[in-house]
């Protein structure tokens, strides 16, 4: 509604520009989780497994899988936004990027309160049409920024 009432605002470009910090939100978001116990990962023996004291065993820490990967995408969208090749290709590309990685760190989850739909967890079951949007959303933009204006089509 803002960017609508205010055509002589590029909306694509303002989107892009918070695109680092929808992901940097996302870091602190996981860092929460961490501190808080939840969202934990299934029992592991690996070196870097943590016992919380909701868990019996030490688990995966999923929370710092996630904000791993949200840290290397806030840093991906930083270091890309001078260079992108078209308006809403930072959002487009968070949205794609985020869904698939979240998607698979689920595969290491292991509380019992996320839910789940079938074989597939409820972040799971979002993840596909928050990639499919940004896809849809990266294919459609790119598409109209490459493709000539009026003004700048040959005369017939």
């Amino acid at each position: 509604v803002y960017f609508r009432r205010r055509p002589e605002l590029a909306a694509w470009l303002w989107v892009d520009a918070f695109a680092p910090a929808i992901a940097a939100g996302a870091v602190m978001g996981r860092i929460g989780c961490f501190f808080a116990g939840c969202c934990h990962g299934r029992p592991s023996d690996l070196p870097w497994a943590i016992q919380f004291t909701t868990t019996q065993v030490p688990v995966h820490p999923t929370q710092l899988y996630d904000a791993l990967i949200a840290l290397l995408l806030f840093a991906a969208l930083w270091v890309r936004f001078p260079r992108r090749s078209f308006d809403g290709e930072g959002l487009s590309s968070l949205l794609m990027a985020y869904a698939a990685l979240r998607f698979g760190t689920e595969l290491f989850r292991g509380d019992l309160d996320r839910g789940s739909f079938g074989a597939l967890s409820t972040s799971q079951v979002l993840s596909i049409p928050l990639f499919l949007a940004g896809l849809a959303l990266f294919v459609v933009l790119r598409r109209r920024a490459k493709a000539p204006s009026l003004a700048e089509a040959p005369a017939a």
